[in-house]
């Protein structure tokens, strides 16, 4: 009986992914790239994919005969959904669920920083600086955080447990069993006139691009702080900057941007009051191999011909 092969695309050194020795009765191909990508496909029925920024797969399309099933290794799916690969049967799972208390985390890390103002404490240390300051209180604060999937209310459920007041801004208004009711968002939404954080945790979909603007950053009070750990796209970048130069609003936190990485030209860099990190809101130690199990417990749910964890909607991109 020959062996299942499956690709591991965006990973050249197995060593970096151990709990795929687990995996019986499977040969295992590592590629980067379009090139190794098409020499390795025909006849693959599963790729494993980590190539989270690269094209690899739409290039090498031509060369899919037999692909069944991806499971992506984020929970994004917006760089691997070409239009070819939608329109085929072809099953996309993702890593939803791996990354949510973690990205919860840090959204509640730059809150209590910005409220606290460690950048200052920070700064004055370097400096050799004592000099008192009073920071906020971020209990009785209150947070809209518009995208009411996995990531949005894992975010609520940590801001909620420190005293925080949440309003879920999404695609419609509807009832909701957790929250009450989540409301359809609107860019001058009366909740973002009274917000003293506003959190965006949207998927790149063509509903969501460019979705929050100068519109929002407008109704938004002086003092609010607006943080993003969704997509880039999501946010008119000009408008957002314009509105931290300004002093329209107190501060940002950016986790994404729309060009990544974030090329050292970038304006970026020299934006006031901003933090900015490398998309890493939701990575710790141990992702890789939570990754791998979830990928794991889904190869043998398709081995057996069980429904498969994280499907993805692939007209809905996500």
């Amino acid at each position: 009986m020959s062996q299942q092969r499956i690709v591991i695309e965006g990973v050249r050194n197995p060593a970096k992914l151990p709990g795929l020795a687990a995996i019986e009765g499977a040969e295992l191909v590592f590629t980067k790239g379009p090139e190794q990508l098409e020499a390795a496909l025909p006849g693959v029925e599963v790729i494993l994919g980590f190539g989270y920024r690269d094209r690899a797969l739409e290039q090498a399309w031509h060369r899919a005969d037999s692909l069944q099933w991806i499971h992506w290794c984020a929970a994004g799916v917006d760089t691997l959904l070409f239009p070819e690969l939608v329109d085929s049967p072809v099953v996309v799972t993702n890593a939803a669920g791996i990354f949510d208390g973690d990205i919860a985390e840090w959204v509640v890390g730059m809150a209590i920083a910005m409220s606290k103002d460690f950048p200052r404490a920070w700064r004055a240390q370097d400096s050799r600086e004592w000099k008192f300051f009073a920071g906020t209180r971020l209990a009785g604060t209150r947070a809209v955080i518009v995208g009411a999937g996995r990531i949005g209310r894992a975010i609520a459920r940590a801001l909620s447990g420190l005293g925080v007041s949440v309003t879920m801004l999404a695609t419609s208004t509807r009832p909701d069993n957790e929250f009450g009711t989540i409301h359809e968002f609107l860019p001058d939404h009366a909740s973002l006139r009274q917000a003293d954080w506003v959190i965006t945790a949207l998927p790149n979909t063509a509903a969501s691009r460019e979705l929050v603007g100068r519109n929002t950053f407008d109704v938004m009070p002086a003092h609010a702080r607006f943080m993003n750990v969704g997509r880039g796209d999501s946010v008119v970048e000009s408008d957002l900057r314009d509105a931290l130069n300004d002093g329209s609003i107190a501060g940002a936190a950016l986790d994404v941007v729309q060009q990544e990485p974030l090329d050292e030209k970038s304006p970026w860099w020299g934006t006031k009051n901003l933090v900015l990190t490398p998309h890493n809101s939701g990575d710790v130690d141990d992702s890789l191999d939570l990754m791998v199990d979830l990928f794991l417990d889904n190869l043998e749910r398709y081995r057996d011909g069980l429904p498969l964890r994280n499907v993805v909607d692939k007209q809905r991109g996500y």
